[in-house]
Order: structure tokens, then sequence, then C-alpha cells
């Protein structure tokens, strides 16, 4: 979750525009970065032999104190899975496309679970002193505790306050795994483009730093004219409502209005809500939902709800100007979701 709506991220974000447009190159850009404690690669063990399953670890103190103050919640607390966690843990790390392992086995230092956590899950950054860029991963426990479908589902009703109780939105997906699989394949996912790059950027502050050179980015280019904005020919007339988890001011929908919603949705390249922020949400879920429905033959369907009768169904990757954006992802990338 890039787009996180967490004080820490804008804190962030607001000291690194200043230092981007106040140094002249990118090795004091890095500086001004790993001058943040929890951002050096060296306050880590990090062995690249290990398997990835072994890399989930207690959150270290220096991440844990920051998004404490930084999110202004002190109740944030180390989490412990279970031994029945962990198997499901292990089991959603060895699904992993072979684009996601590979790069997950070089450059995570870690996989961290936090209790009270805001949202499911996110995925950072820490550089090393040549400024090559690690990563790890912090995950809510909740995501454990329920299947894939119930999860989502969940997760997608946040998106709305309760002004009709006789409508319900349901996202159809698997009960076959628990809603870490949908967490992990995104943050995962943001992971690989950190790396290389298959979006411009996956944060705004990156852009000092990471240079777009000649990288192929046609998949967000299409779509979007900037980080946020989209280009004139995509129109969604509720993406500035949009929002998740209770962060961000919201919810700002109303359910009653959630038939309507989507309809316009199907009207977009996006295979979510959650896809409509930015261009490294819209990857992160593109990515997600072709390999749950192409790479492991879980159905994706959407569907509202009135008193337990379907008024509205949709299955974003049946449309044929959202399935074919593949072909506007790498090669090597796009082979492995499949």
């Amino acid at each position: 979750m890039v787009f996180r709506y967490k004080t820490s991220i804008v804190y962030l974000l607001l000291f690194v525009t200043a230092a981007v447009f106040s140094c002249r190159s990118t090795g004091t850009i890095t500086e001004k970065l790993r001058s943040y404690p929890y951002k050096r690669l060296e306050h880590y063990p990090f062995d690249p032999a290990s398997s990835l399953v072994s890399r989930v670890k207690e959150v270290p103190d220096i991440i844990l104190s920051y998004y404490r103050e930084m999110d202004e919640t002190p109740s944030y607390a180390p989490y412990t899975p279970s031994q029945v966690e962990m198997s499901e843990i292990a089991r959603c790390l060895s699904t992993l496309p072979a684009v996601h392992a590979m790069v997950l086995k070089e450059r995570l230092i870690g996989i961290y679970f936090i209790e009270n956590f805001h949202g499911s899950g996110m995925a950072d950054y820490v550089l090393g002193t040549n400024g090559d860029m690690y990563l790890f991963l912090v995950f809510n426990p909740l995501t454990l505790k329920s299947t894939l479908a119930e999860y989502v589902s969940y997760k997608e009703n946040s998106c709305f306050i309760m002004d009709d109780p006789d409508t319900e939105i349901t996202i159809e997906l698997s009960d076959r795994y628990t809603g870490f699989l949908y967490i992990l394949l995104h943050e995962a996912t943001h992971c690989i483009d950190y790396i290389e790059r298959y979006t411009p950027f996956v944060e705004p502050h990156l852009a000092g730093l990471q240079d777009k050179g000649s990288r192929d980015t046609s998949f967000s280019d299409t779509v979007w004219a900037g980080y946020d904005e989209l280009r004139e020919i995509v129109v969604f007339t509720f993406r500035d409502r949009i929002t998740f988890y209770g962060l961000g001011g919201g919810p700002k929908l109303k359910i009653s209005e959630a038939m309507f919603v989507y309809e316009h949705l199907a009207h977009t390249p996006f295979v979510s809500l959650y896809g409509t922020f930015n261009w490294a949400e819209d990857f992160a879920e593109y990515v997600t939902y072709y390999y749950l429905v192409y790479g492991l033959g879980i159905e994706y369907r959407i569907t509202v709800l009135k008193n337990g009768r379907i008024v509205y169904r949709y299955e974003p990757l049946i449309r044929s100007d959202v399935r074919n954006r593949i072909g506007q992802i790498d090669t090597e990338l796009a082979g492995s979701l499949r």
C-alpha cells in the first residue's frame, strides 16, 4: 500500500521533496534519505541466501518506534504468527510469481507483522551505502485471520458509508487462501516496481533519485499523465471520493451509490477501485488480480446485492481493455503471471 494516508509518509515526503529541490546530485539525495536511521541497510541483518519464510521476524525496534511516532499510534506492537499462520505464510510465499520471488530473494531484508497496523500492509525501502535499494514488508496480522474473499470484501466495504443496511458488496474470490495472499502479492508487486521500475517511480520523491531513462513504462504512461493525474481520455467520476480503512477522512461514498460506482468503474481500464489512486497502486492491483485469475485460476467478481439479490456484478478482467493491459507490461513479468 504505497498510497498509505500515513503521517509517516507525509513527513518523509515533505522532508525528501525539500531535499530534492535543494540537492544537486542523486548522491546527496541518498545521503538525505539515509539520515533517517531506519533507511540504512547496515542497521539490519540481511542474508540473501536465506529462504523467504525465514525472513519472517519480529519487527525491529528501529522500524516500530518510527511508525509509532509518525503515525501517532503508540498501540503498534510486534506480532508473532502462530505455527498455523506460519504455514499459511510459507504457502503464500511459495505461490509468488517467478519475478517477484527473484527480486525478494535478492533484496528483501525482512517480513514483519505489526498489531493494530493501519491498513493491510506496506512495502518500504532502505538504502545501502552505495545507494542500492533494499526492501522490507510490514503486514497487519488481521490478513491472516480470514479467507481471501472475506478479507478483500472487508477492505472493499471500508470504502463506503453504510447508509443502506439492505445493500452489500462482496468480492468473489477463493476461500482456499487467507487474505494474506492478496496483500502479499500487492506489496510484493510494489517491491519489484521499486527495483525494476515498471512505473516511472513508486513514490513521488523517488523521481529525484531514479530517472526514468529508457525504461519502458507504457502500462502507466497510457493511462496516467502524472503520478496521480489521469489522462483526459480516462474518466472516473467517483475517484476523488475513494478511500479505504476509514483513512483519508473517509469513507466518503455511500453504499447506496455502490452500483453506480462500479458501473462507472466498468468504463475505465482499472481492475479495482484501489487501483484508481495513482500509477503505483494501479500497477500493484493489476498484477495482483491478473495473477490471481490467470496464474492461480481464482475467479474475481465484484458483486452488489440488495436484500440478498444481485443487482450488479462486474468481472474486470473479462473486459478486453482491462485484460489487454498485460501487453503493456514487461514480457518477462507478464509471462510469470500466467
